[in-house]
């Protein structure tokens, strides 16, 4: 993906699309102009959402915690490193693994 080189503002959300945060989140917003593309980013969930809307930047990031999500929860501990481990916790005191993963199951079926 391409980086945004400016950041424009920050955005406090108490969710993210479709998932209710456990407590607010701040997230750089930038649009980088050479190629219309906004961008939302916390570096220490290791949260990225790019698209050339505001909103597609939002759907990027709901992708984004399913990915993460599904990675903590497939993999034991001890399969992760320990940087990897410090982003697990920081997500596990924003985002509900649980509500997450119903969605996914509704979604896709069995995951």
């Amino acid at each position: 993906m391409t980086p945004c080189t400016s950041v424009l503002t920050s955005e406090e959300m108490n969710n993210i699309g479709r998932y209710k945060l456990l407590k607010p989140v701040t997230f750089e917003v930038s649009y980088d102009m050479s190629d219309s593309l906004w961008c939302l980013k916390n570096y220490d969930l290791a949260l990225d959402g790019y698209g050339s809307t505001y909103n597609e930047a939002i759907e990027c990031l709901e992708e984004d915690i399913e990915g993460h999500v599904l990675f903590f929860t497939r993999y034991p501990d001890s399969r992760h490193t320990n940087d990897s481990l410090i982003v697990k916790k920081n997500l596990t005191e924003y985002i509900d693994f649980k509500q997450v993963l119903d969605y996914l199951r509704e979604r896709d079926g069995e995951v």
